[in-house]
């Protein structure tokens, strides 16, 4: 498959254009802080003795999971459903929009954005990191990112509008963020959490939390890219399926 530079540029910038129109980013972009600078500062009291670890712990997890799901999962999912509805793929179409070209722009922007939150995420939280472990921790919510989106990506391709992909997030926005939270607690909820991204980017940051700069073994790493490879297989079989890609 042939990817054009100049279709995914010029549909990066429509893409930009119409995240910073959405209410539902803006609004999704804004929780991120807030809700850390939340915990951050109004369970100051908290960051002394042993409730040190444990808040800083909560921050990182909180703050990298809102930003996948909120953010990589959720909008991928409504912007797709939005040009389903309005049918802006099919006018794509007939300007031969590959699959992949029509992903790369979608993706781009978002995780960008992700990016940025998760960084501004570790420098609230005050957790000082090693060069390697500031590696790891880009590196591995970069991928948690693209997961997350090329899924939301899926979700938005099966869902007929934008209020039919909102609906159809929640139990996979659930899943996603809830069994990470509340692993440490539900025994079914720890063997679960070493399948799934968010569950793997929980794990390092309560790591990292603790002091311990590899938290993450090889496993871990290999199910995060096979998760960003076989979404991403998925995604792009749909997108053919679906009559959205010109043979």
């Amino acid at each position: 498959m042939i990817i054009s530079i100049s279709k995914i540029s010029a549909l990066t910038q429509f893409k930009v254009k119409e995240l910073f129109k959405n209410k539902t980013f803006l609004v999704s972009v804004l929780m991120v802080p807030a809700f850390i600078i939340l915990y951050r500062y109004g369970f100051s009291s908290m960051m002394k003795g042993d409730g040190r670890e444990m808040l800083l712990s909560l921050i990182l997890r909180m703050g990298t999971l809102f930003s996948t799901v909120m953010v990589s999962l959720m909008m991928p999912a409504t912007l797709l459903a939005k040009d389903k509805e309005k049918n802006t793929l099919r006018t794509l179409m007939t300007s031969s929009v590959t699959g992949i070209d029509y992903f790369i722009s979608c993706i781009l922007p978002i995780l960008l954005v992700t990016i940025v939150l998760n960084l501004f995420v570790l420098i609230v939280s005050g957790v000082s990191l090693a060069t390697s472990a500031l590696i790891q921790f880009f590196l591995a919510t970069t991928l948690s990112a693209v997961a997350a989106s090329i899924l939301g990506m899926i979700v938005g391709i099966f869902s007929k509008n934008q209020m039919a992909a909102s609906n159809n997030m929640v139990g996979l926005m659930m899943v996603l963020m809830m069994v990470p939270l509340f692993s440490d607690m539900i025994d079914i909820f720890e063997k679960i959490n070493n399948f799934i991204f968010t569950g793997i980017v929980a794990k390092m940051v309560t790591g990292f939390a603790t002091g311990n700069n590899q938290p993450l073994k090889m496993i871990d790493w290999l199910v995060m890219i096979a998760s960003c490879v076989i979404f991403m297989i998925l995604f792009l079989v749909v997108y053919r399926r679906n009559g959205f890609e010109k043979e």
